[in-house]
């Protein structure tokens, strides 16, 4: 859906899913292909993991219906790609991604986020649905991060923890991109809480 919405413009890649579905998902394989192509030199390169970004897969802004039609069978692909040749692969639907949580799972991918609280995503409800079968991460509210104090910070990472970190399966993190002028302290506080509250192993 990204790149979608990059060549056609926001307002008509929508139109072009409803009106010219067919030529949206040509649009989109071709942005696929592309992406397989860049993750393929990056692992050639050294890495040992591929982050997958579509933000406007989200349902806040396309219906899961749309989601399972057009984005699922793509992400599929670039993944059992991907996982080919032996890395781990993270797949990031920012928004409410609360509706397409099985499908996210169902990709094969090696974890799920962000999980945005301001997406409207419960991490109760993702861990119960999902959380058996595949790794969690984010969840962490990016605006605690821009304007509260370390101390917030703390709390609420270890309250993420607390709602998904049973067990295995859980990264604690943001739950979006990090906003570019929160205080570094804020930043310290997440990784404290991680190794304060969390299962790290030095």
């Amino acid at each position: 859906m990204n790149y979608l919405a990059a060549m056609r413009g926001t307002q008509q890649a929508l139109l072009d899913l409803c009106d010219n579905p067919q030529f949206a998902k040509e649009i989109m394989e071709i942005g696929t292909q592309i992406s397989i192509e860049k993750g393929i030199a990056f692992i050639k390169s050294g890495v040992d993991a591929i982050y997958i970004g579509d933000a406007f897969a989200s349902s806040s802004i396309i219906s899961p219906e749309q989601y399972k039609k057009f984005c699922f069978p793509l992400h599929c692909k670039a993944t059992e790609v991907f996982h080919r040749y032996g890395v781990k692969v993270y797949l990031h639907i920012c928004g409410n991604s609360s509706p397409i949580l099985e499908m996210m799972a169902d990709i094969g991918v090696d974890a799920i986020e962000p999980l945005a609280s301001l997406g409207g995503v419960n991490l109760v409800d993702a861990k119960r649905r999902v959380g058996d079968r595949i790794c969690l991460m984010g969840g962490l509210n990016t605006l605690t991060l821009l304007h509260g104090k370390p101390e917030n910070v703390e709390r609420e990472a270890k309250e993420c923890i607390e709602k998904a970190g049973r067990g295995e399966g859980y990264i604690l993190g943001a739950g979006d991109a990090i906003p570019p002028n929160s205080p570094l302290s804020n930043i310290k506080a997440i990784v404290k809480a991680g190794i304060k509250y969390g299962n790290y192993k030095h």
